[in-house]
């Protein structure tokens, strides 16, 4: 009868072992094993981030260069628009008429540049816009265009039928005409 007791005993222990093992296997793949591997990743985040944050004057330094570039292709993007021939004059009538309609009470919806025709000595570029506005306004800013002092011819007016507030909407295209020895108003023009 004493075996069995003690082969009991033997089986308690057994079993009791067993469970211990699994439990640490559990714990040290369930639970410490990722939390190792997180630490490990989060320690390597973290290295990058103090790297990144000894080094600001670095980043100031780059960020200091690409806005002078910036600045410095501005200012030869302007340079270019003012000094360019023929497509800066279409430009600045667009944006001087542009700036007659807005004095006039007239609604800009659209410019719309046509291609250059050469015209006897003078290259004719054409200009079409489409606008709303009262039938005053439109008169105004038509006689203000022709105070312009680049010849701006009308071609095409097209007004359509009123809606109840007395705002019409016209398609109007305009004649620019530019003078140069290449008769090429994109690059030697000249306005009149």
């Amino acid at each position: 009868m004493k075996r069995q007791p003690q082969s009991l005993i033997w089986t308690i222990h057994i079993t009791g072992a067993v469970t211990a093992i699994v439990l640490v296997l559990v714990v040290w793949f369930g639970v410490y094993q990722p939390l190792n591997e997180q630490a490990v990743a989060d320690e390597i985040r973290i290295g990058k981030l103090e790297s990144l944050i000894a080094q600001p004057k670095t980043w100031q330094n780059v960020n200091v260069l690409l806005l002078d570039q910036h600045f410095t292709l501005s200012e030869a993007v302007a340079f270019a628009n003012r000094h360019s021939a023929g497509g800066s004059q279409d430009d600045l009538f667009i944006r001087e008429a542009d700036k007659l309609a807005e004095d006039h009470q007239l609604e800009v919806l659209d410019w719309h540049l046509e291609a250059d025709r050469d015209v006897e000595r003078f290259t004719e570029s054409r200009v079409r816009g489409s606008f709303r506005g009262s039938y005053e306004s439109i008169s105004r800013f038509l006689a203000s265009v022709s105070q312009m002092p680049r010849i701006a011819k009308v071609l095409e007016l097209s007004l359509d039928k009123g809606d109840k507030s007395g705002e019409y909407p016209v398609r109007i295209t305009f004649a620019l005409y530019s003078s140069g020895e290449a008769n090429d108003t994109r690059m030697k023009g000249r306005a009149l």
